[in-house]
């Protein structure tokens, strides 16, 4: 606050404070969940309402505003003179304005993808949030927790929770995923900022780094991460979002991948072939044609699943109806319904957090398998 009333004497600008949401005592819906979003709403009311006092009028009568805008205040409310220094300067609390409805709208219809975001791909529920600071990570446990808890009570047989994480740069590791040990995942995943192992995007090339110091610091955060885990048991922590959903810690599966693709790739798996239900050709590409279904219960992959990942919603969805399959096989019917029973124990919620990079590519991939 110090540091803004000392801009706001060098720019000879009137500094005010805003109160939350709660001082509208009106019931408001917000676009993005979290409460740190019921803080930025009521700026972002009272600086939308500071601006159309100032401007509304000359674009009405077609008038570009002026470029020096260093005279912009609350308008006629604005009471609060510059005093000579930032210690002893008085920043007065301004009063909540009159919505419109035009603004409930916006608050209610506000979009901000990848910050609080909800995904359900292919049977997953995808959390997003691209939080990367202290703080912003703290806000993005607590709603994930809030959220999760919420989604848990509709499922008999529990959840599986993984953490998708990825940060760059500087910043401490050990600090920043010190609040997601206690959301109580069955996994972690680590991988670096790449949609794809040979990435085409431009949108995702970072020329500074090397794809090698990429995944060595992707080694160093899935090490920091086993420590943090194995100091909480050293704490003996019996909470169950600290231990994991499964309530199983020697279960704990903490992995690297080269590519974010991959990592989603690996949690469809443990969505759906935790059960060893269906073969890759009912999965790839279409559907399969005449009686070309095998249901492998023994063997499995690198991984220890067996199968590859549900890649295609439309494929999904009519794989859990049984439409399309061109075949007289009713046993062909009962496996491919049992699949789909088989593969809903357990629910599967994944957090995407710690890069904004991260993010983003997740929502590129998780996009291409919505298509």
């Amino acid at each position: 606050m110090r540091l803004l009333a000392e801009r706001a004497l060098e720019k000879g600008a009137v500094l005010h404070q805003c109160q939350d949401l709660s001082a509208y005592h009106r019931s408001l819906k917000l676009g993005i969940k979290g409460y740190v979003q019921t803080l930025n709403a009521a700026l972002a009311l009272q600086l939308c309402h500071t601006w159309m006092l100032k401007y509304k009028e000359r674009f009405i009568n077609n008038k570009a505003p002026p470029k020096d805008q260093s005279d912009m205040s609350l308008g006629p409310e604005s009471t609060a003179s510059v005093t000579p220094s930032a210690d002893q300067m008085y920043i007065p609390t301004v009063s909540p304005i009159t919505l419109t409805q035009n603004e409930v709208k916006g608050l209610e219809e506000c979009v901000w993808l990848g910050r609080n975001q909800v995904m359900n791909v292919s049977g997953v529920s995808f959390y997003l949030d691209g939080a990367h600071t202290v703080e912003s990570i703290q806000q993005c446990v607590e709603w994930f927790k809030t959220e999760t808890e919420t989604e848990k009570s509709n499922y008999r047989d529990g959840v599986y929770r993984i953490l998708l994480y990825n940060c760059t740069g500087d910043r401490d590791s050990f600090t920043l995923m010190k609040p997601l040990v206690s959301c109580g995942f069955d996994a972690a995943l680590f991988c670096p900022n790449l949609a794809y192992e040979i990435s085409v995007s431009a949108d995702q090339t970072n020329y500074t780094v090397t794809k090698e110091s990429q995944c060595k610091r992707c080694i160093t955060n899935k090490e920091t991460f086993d420590e943090l885990l194995r100091q909480q048991q050293n704490i003996g922590g019996s909470n169950s979002m600290e231990t994991g959903t499964t309530g199983n810690k020697a279960e704990f599966q903490s992995l690297f991948f080269s590519s974010i693709s991959e990592c989603i790739n690996w949690i469809c798996k443990r969505k759906w072939y935790e059960n060893r239900v269906v073969s890759e050709k009912l999965i790839k590409g279409d559907l399969l044609n005449n009686s070309e279904v095998c249901i492998n219960r023994d063997s499995t992959d690198a991984s220890g699943i067996n199968g590859t990942c549900i890649s295609d919603t439309k494929v999904t969805n009519r794989v859990e109806s049984g439409q399309g399959l061109q075949t007289g096989d009713e046993d062909v019917y009962k496996y491919v319904n049992q699949a789909s029973e088989d593969a809903d124990i357990q629910h599967v919620e994944v957090l995407i957090t710690g890069s904004l990079h991260l993010v983003g590519g997740a929502l590129r991939v998780l996009w291409e398998r919505q298509l």
